[in-house]
């Protein structure tokens, strides 16, 4: 699937977030094991094309709070193949009347995420 132009994303939610969290962890082995290759999810840059995929996000992307984490992702082929959100944006998702800039990260994400994906 990943292969493939496929794409996942990890938010985590748990109480024990970050890149060296037990959810971070678990992620990287299994997608280990999958692609058998370099799985080091490093932190989005603002240079990164999905933070202007649609909106425009100058600083990168946005954080839940600074102490979090960050979004991280992983390439494959010159393209995000797999998002890890460790910086709470899964947690602004799921909240009613949430800041409107949480929603325009999605967004970016379901764009970026669409203009990047090969054919299957």
């Amino acid at each position: 699937y990943l292969q493939n132009g496929g794409t996942l994303l990890f938010s985590d939610i748990s109480p024990e977030w970050g890149i060296r969290g037990p959810v971070a962890n678990s992620i990287r082995f299994e997608l280990w094991k999958i692609l058998d290759e370099g799985t080091d999810l490093r932190p989005i840059q603002r240079e990164d094309a999905v933070c202007t995929s649609f909106f425009e996000f100058k600083k990168g992307a946005p954080l839940e709070d600074k102490e979090r984490g960050q979004f991280y992702a992983l390439w494959l082929d010159d393209r995000i193949a797999v998002f890890y959100d460790a910086a709470g944006v899964g947690l602004k998702w799921m909240e009613a009347g949430s800041d409107e800039k949480w929603l325009q990260w999605g967004v970016n994400l379901i764009v970026y995420t669409l203009i990047s994906a090969h054919s299957f």
